[in-house]
C-alpha cells in the first residue's frame, strides 16, 4: 500500500489505460498498473 492518494483524474487515466491494454494482453495491463505505482513510489521516496 502506498502512502499517498492519487488525484482522481490520474486514477481514472490509469484505469482507462489498463482497460485499453487488457483487450490485447491482460497480463500487460496488470504490469502497466504495477509499474505505474512503482514509479509513483520512486518519485515520492
Amino acid at each position: 500500500m502506498t502512502g499517498y492518494i492519487l488525484h482522481r483524474a490520474a486514477d481514472e487515466d490509469l484505469v482507462c489505460g489498463a482497460h485499453y491494454i487488457r483487450r490485447d494482453n491482460p497480463d500487460a495491463a496488470v504490469q502497466f498498473v504495477e509499474r505505474a505505482f512503482e514509479a509513483f513510489d520512486f518519485i515520492a521516496g
